[in-house]
C-alpha cells in the first residue's frame, strides 16, 4: 500500500521560509535543504510504522 503526505498551507509556507533562509547562507543549500526533506517523507512514506503513532498530522504537499 502507498501512503501520501499532505502537508498543510502553513507548513509549507515554513518550508519555503526556510528554503529562502538556507539559499541566502550558501547558494545551493536551499536545494540540499528540500532533498533532505523529500527523503524524510520518502522514508515515511515507505515505512509508516517505524515509529510510534502519536496523532493523525495531514501534510499536503
Amino acid at each position: 500500500m502507498e501512503y501520501t503526505i499532505l502537508v498543510i498551507e502553513e507548513a509549507e509556507n515554513e518550508l519555503d521560509e526556510s528554503f529562502i533562509w538556507y539559499e541566502t547562507q550558501k547558494i545551493g543549500l536551499g536545494d540540499e535543504f528540500i532533498q533532505y526533506i523529500q527523503i524524510s517523507f520518502d522514508f515515511i512514506k515507505n515505512h509508516p510504522e517505524a515509529s510510534e503513532k502519536k496523532k493523525k498530522i495531514f501534510i499536503d504537499i
